[in-house]
């Protein structure tokens, strides 16, 4: 599991905010990696001083006394040999304090039941953070998935949404902007959101509030207020925009409408 900078902000500053503390257990082992102190100053975290120091080392300074790598071999000596797509072993229910995703649901041959074994993993009152391929990853993995995926299916499960955006992941002018996720329109939104964001990621980070119900397999919010009037998800609930967890420009997705929005 690779980290770059687009994906320490989010990391850090759900640490900082919701002051998460324990067991962290990262789904895949987390590559040689160095989080620079800007990074850390602009999360909060003024006990910093070095110019870089190493993700793990910086984990363990801001108060996770216990570092686990969760994978389906000990390959890249993982300490919690699970795959992800069949049923969670027993073990390993409600250990993590914070469970990281950077990249491995998309991998899963069955993404819904590794997002609800991620789940599984947590205590109640602990934040899975996920971070999964939206727009141009041919053949990254198995899927690409939509943040409407997300929205939906912790808004049923009753997970509270910490937060939710999309964000560029191209390099070059197009890694700088994101924009909070409230839901889009079929066909207009879709052509502008694609055209602006041609490779992009989806940020999500939910707290478990209670051993909430698995199994659920949510409709799609776009569907389910049409098909079922009464179904009707809150996007204002969402705890926070994306300009409090983002280090890039947030814009409305509705002003999204040609090149002349792309930030250089």
């Amino acid at each position: 599991m690779a980290l770059g900078i687009a994906a320490y902000w989010p990391i850090f500053k759900a640490i900082a905010l919701e002051k998460l503390r324990g067991r962290i257990v990262t789904l895949g082992a987390v590559d040689d990696a160095y989080v620079h102190l800007g990074i850390l100053k602009g999360c909060g975290f003024t006990q910093f001083t070095e110019d870089r120091t190493e993700f793990k080392e910086v984990l363990r300074r801001v108060g996770f006394d216990r570092i686990s790598f969760l994978d389906v071999s000990d390959f890249e000596g993982a300490d919690i040999i699970q795959d992800l797509s069949a049923p969670l072993d027993p073990a390993y229910a409600g250990c993590a304090d914070l469970v990281l995703d950077n990249g491995t649901i998309e991998h899963c041959a069955d993404p819904l039941k590794a997002i609800e074994n991620t789940l599984s993993l947590l205590k109640v009152g602990g934040v899975a953070i996920f971070m999964s391929p939206t727009n141009g990853y041919l053949d990254h993995g198995f899927w690409q998935i939509s943040p409407t995926l997300y929205f939906d299916l912790f808004y049923d499960l009753g997970y509270e949404i910490l937060f939710l955006y999309v964000r560029a992941s191209n390099w070059g002018r197009f890694d700088k902007l994101a924009f909070d996720y409230k839901g889009i329109s079929m066909h207009s939104d879709q052509d502008r959101l694609g055209a602006t964001f041609p490779r992009a990621l989806t940020y999500c980070a939910v707290r478990k509030t209670s051993n909430n119900a698995t199994g659920i397999r949510p409709i799609q919010s776009f569907y389910s207020v049409r098909h079922t009037p009464r179904v009707f998800r809150d996007f204002t609930k969402i705890k926070y925009a994306a300009s409090e967890i983002a280090d890039v420009p947030v814009v409305n997705n509705r002003d999204l409408v040609g090149p002349e929005n792309f930030v250089e």
